[in-house]
């Protein structure tokens, strides 16, 4: 009895240090009311950044206060030499807002200059609504700062302070009057881990974590570092022309040399702990 209480008293400790949270600490709250209806109609669906190798699929529910901090799931790799596109799905129609921002100095708030990453609202001449899916095209600006910091995503509908206040810009907390929350919505927050410092590793150091093979090759190439996270491959002909990206986000990748002209080509691997390594492979 003992050892079966153990068993349950450590599989809630486990579920509750690796179940997401409601709680934006140390950053604003970003909770809705439901506008006095005590329900949310606007919920987001699916997170996706293709270029990082990120997709978190939330679901449709949306209980109040329709704010999740997504702390249970690995940072997102951002390089601050990728365009980068986030994709924002949703349910809910009469959206007027819909929202990104990243805390690019980590200073715990999404005030800053260039922090929204990018939103689309109906309060507009044409008061058009905002349609699923809604995407967003950004890059790490200059002066972002490395390591981790937050990331949030909004949708929501809010009459008082779309047509009220007259506001063409979202904000990132939703109490934008004191005791005033927005009434119909979501927010979801999410780790990010931001790269701006390149090391190139000599082929020395590479050798010890990084394998290629076979080389020479014909048909498919394998990448594999045994346990330091890939965030992407570039693969370079002799001319330095940039021919293939590759976005495994993984410890292997494998690559298909289709297409691929015999001769020598370069695979610069940038890894998790802001190395890119350069190793010559053939092509026969």
């Amino acid at each position: 009895m003992k050892s079966l209480l153990l068993i349950l008293i450590s599989l809630i400790s486990f579920l509750q240090l690796n179940a997401q949270i409601h709680i934006a600490d140390p950053y604003c709250s970003s909770e809705f009311d439901g506008g006095g209806f005590g329900a949310l109609t606007k919920n987001i669906s699916k997170v996706e950044i293709a270029a990082a190798g990120f997709v978190n699929s939330s679901g449709a529910s949306n209980p109040l206060p329709g704010y999740t901090y997504f702390n249970n799931l690995e940072p997102v790799a951002l390089l601050s030499d990728i365009n980068y596109s986030i994709k924002i799905t949703y349910s809910g129609s009469a959206v007027h807002f819909v929202a990104v921002f990243i805390d690019f100095n980590q200073d715990l708030d999404f005030t800053d200059a260039n922090e929204v990453v990018g939103f689309v609202t109906a309060n507009t001449p044409e008061f058009e609504f905002p349609t699923s899916p809604t995407q967003f095209e950004f890059t790490i600006p200059e002066g972002a700062v490395s390591g981790k910091t937050r990331m949030r995503i909004m949708v929501f509908e809010d009459d008082d302070y779309t047509w009220n206040l007259n506001n063409t810009v979202p904000p990132a907390c939703s109490a934008y009057t004191a005791g005033n929350e927005l009434d119909f919505g979501e927010a979801e927050d999410y780790d990010v881990n931001i790269n701006t410092t390149e090391v190139l590793v000599n082929d020395l150091n590479a050798e010890q974590i990084i394998h290629i093979y076979p080389n020479p090759a014909s048909e498919i190439i394998n990448i594999n570092t045994t346990t330091i996270t890939i965030y992407y491959v570039e693969l370079i002909n002799a001319s330095g022309e940039i021919i293939q990206r590759n976005y495994p986000n993984d410890v292997n990748v494998a690559i298909s040399l289709n297409g691929f002209k015999p001769g020598i080509y370069l695979a610069r691997v940038y890894t998790k702990h802001n190395q890119i390594i350069e190793k010559c492979f053939v092509v026969i």
